[in-house]
């Protein structure tokens, strides 16, 4: 039977989305709690602490083995969400570690599938990441394409702290293509959702 602390676990991974350092503190507690809980929450609370060190804080590289971990755990219990999503991780790691690459490549791969199976929050990730691995090897062309794809999965959606995130990354990939104006538009916007409304 599914224990309330493995019910938790549920609705974890998509916090994470919009309420980054919460969802990670849960993920954290989780794990360290006196009763263990059962590998597919384990996996889910593994692929929502690593995602938290590539994504928002400084030290990246500490995701490694929970990437390792939440992938084992993921492909035991033929889970292909969590095992895509574990991959996608793992190519923004190789991004960090100066791979990217291999890490373009594999996400290519994984692309057809991935828009298949995964809803458009989990979407959002792979389609961040392939902008990233397309900037970083001088695609800028594709690098734009993705993020407005990025962009587009992200509509209808609640507020998070992926839109200016992600917007600023499209403003810095359009500088270079030399498309100043819709650079601008988009890093204004992303101004405009960091700065607090005018009370």
């Amino acid at each position: 039977m599914e224990s309330a602390a493995e019910r938790d676990v549920a609705p974890l991974w998509e916090r994470h989305f919009r309420d980054p350092e919460a969802a990670y503190a849960r993920a954290k507690a989780l794990l360290a709690q006196a009763e263990p809980i059962g590998q597919p929450a384990r996996a889910w609370c593994e692929l929502t602490i690593a995602f938290h060190h590539l994504f928002f804080t400084p030290q990246p590289l500490e995701a490694r083995r929970f990437l390792m971990d939440a992938q084992q755990g993921f492909a035991t219990h033929g889970d292909r969400r969590g095992e895509i999503l574990a991959e996608i991780g793992t190519a923004r790691l190789a991004i960090v570690e100066r791979s990217p690459a291999a890490a373009r490549e594999r996400l290519l791969t994984l692309y057809p599938e991935a828009q298949q199976i995964l809803p458009p929050e989990d979407r959002f990730w792979l389609l961040n990441v392939m902008g990233a691995a397309h900037y970083c090897t001088d695609q800028l062309g594709d690098a734009i394409r993705y993020l407005y794809e990025a962009l587009a999965t992200l509509r209808g959606v609640e507020r998070s702290p992926q839109h200016p995130t992600l917007m600023s990354h499209l403003a810095a990939a359009l500088v270079p293509a030399g498309a100043y104006a819709p650079a601008w538009a988009v890093a204004e916007t992303a101004l405009a959702d960091l700065t607090p409304s005018a009370q």
